[in-house]
């Protein structure tokens, strides 16, 4: 059940990226401030730095959802994602699924 879930989750995900293209990603600008490390390794050790579910950790979840999906990682991505799930309620509109 949470496999498919999960497959919901990421197939939101694709149509919000398709409705919002962009020449360069969020994670890209992101990671731009760094260049000692690489982009998902910033990103992840920043996270790592940030209350869980606070505003500035679901900011840059953002951008490892965005990295993962743009990289097609989607195993990986499906793995970020199914914690997210059994969050919905601590979670802002636009992390929550309807």
């Amino acid at each position: 059940m949470n496999r498919y879930i999960a497959f919901f989750a990421l197939y939101f995900l694709s149509q919000q990226a398709a409705l919002g293209a962009e020449h360069i990603s969020d994670h890209e600008t992101y990671c731009a401030q760094t260049t000692s490390i690489s982009c998902i390794d910033f990103i992840n050790k920043r996270l790592s730095e940030k209350e869980y579910l606070s505003h500035d950790w679901l900011k840059i979840k953002s951008y490892q959802l965005d990295y993962l999906y743009d990289f097609q990682k989607f195993e990986q991505l499906v793995v970020e994602i199914e914690p997210l799930l059994a969050e919905q309620s601590k979670l802002p509109p636009f992390f929550v699924l309807s």
